[in-house]
């Protein structure tokens, strides 16, 4: 017979790592300070029975919440960073193009 905690890692752990991939997103575009995404996860942890656990487990979940959000974070930092230096590029030819294009005028 499954226990309440075998149940809880079974159902809602897959739901918070997608949760912490998301809120790692955020923080790495600056969207959403660690706090704001620590609490967010963490109401999610809550809201589906974290409280019923002991409290040693919900120490670890919290943990591992925070671990989670940091390494996601880190994973999606470099494609951003990418993504904004692209953008500075192009920003910086269209910015040419325009000075050239007006002092033909």
């Amino acid at each position: 017979m499954a226990t309440f905690a075998d149940t809880y890692r079974e159902i809602v752990t897959p739901i918070l790592r997608e949760r912490c991939r998301y809120h790692g997103f955020l923080l790495a575009l600056g969207d959403e300070g660690f706090a704001e995404a620590h609490d967010a996860v963490t109401a999610i942890a809550y809201d589906k029975g974290a409280a019923s656990l002991p409290d040693s487990v919900q120490f670890a979940i919290d943990e591992w919440i925070g671990a989670q959000i940091l390494k996601h974070c880190d994973e999606f930092t470099p494609q951003i960073q990418e993504s904004i230096n692209r953008a500075d590029r192009i920003a910086a030819d269209v910015r040419r193009v325009v000075a050239e294009w007006t002092m033909k005028r």
